[in-house]
């Protein structure tokens, strides 16, 4: 009787090592990168960052001087940061130009070897859309760069918020 219960415990012991040992695949894939200090090769895929920064300022040129502004954000965790040159006539934005920057202040563009296909376009996008809507606020996510899309928001409040102050 004795075996037949050693036979029983080995059985239900061995049972269990597959729970066990699941538990570390059931952890999202994320937190094993982060834990392992590992993370996406760059230009692979866009980082989405936390959501946009909370920036109290105008999302239109609406009581902003005739001018051009620059806004920036702050780095995010890879160090990237985002630069918006908004140009205000009559109350109105006439132009923008985005620049993206990796850590090293390197522009992000074809150019200098940066390949995140849904990035490019939304440099591009992103400043024509805000020419259409002329309010920050209506401007759309760009789809796989919800980063950049983030950041442009962020840099584009910043310049008008300068725009505020100057007048």
């Amino acid at each position: 009787m004795t075996k037949k219960w050693i036979v029983i415990f080995c059985l239900l012991s061995l049972s269990l090592i597959p729970v066990a040992c699941s538990q570390d695949e059931a952890q999202p894939e994320d937190e094993k990168d982060e834990e392992l200090g590992e993370r996406d090769p760059v230009g692979e895929q866009e980082e989405t960052p936390p959501d946009e920064e909370e920036v109290d300022a105008p999302t239109t040129a609406e009581g902003i001087p005739d001018g051009e502004y620059e806004g920036m954000t702050d780095k995010d965790e890879r160090g990237n940061y985002g630069v918006a040159t908004v140009t205000v006539e009559d109350e109105e934005i006439i132009e923008v130009e985005y620049v993206e920057y990796e850590d090293d202040d390197t522009p992000k563009s074809e150019e200098t070897g940066y390949e995140y296909e849904e990035a490019l376009e939304a440099f591009e996008a992103l400043p024509e859309e805000l020419l259409a809507t002329q309010n920050v606020e209506e401007v759309d996510t760009y789809t796989g760069a919800t980063g950049t899309s983030n950041k442009f928001r962020t840099a584009v409040k910043n310049a008008l918020l300068e725009g505020k102050g100057s007048g």
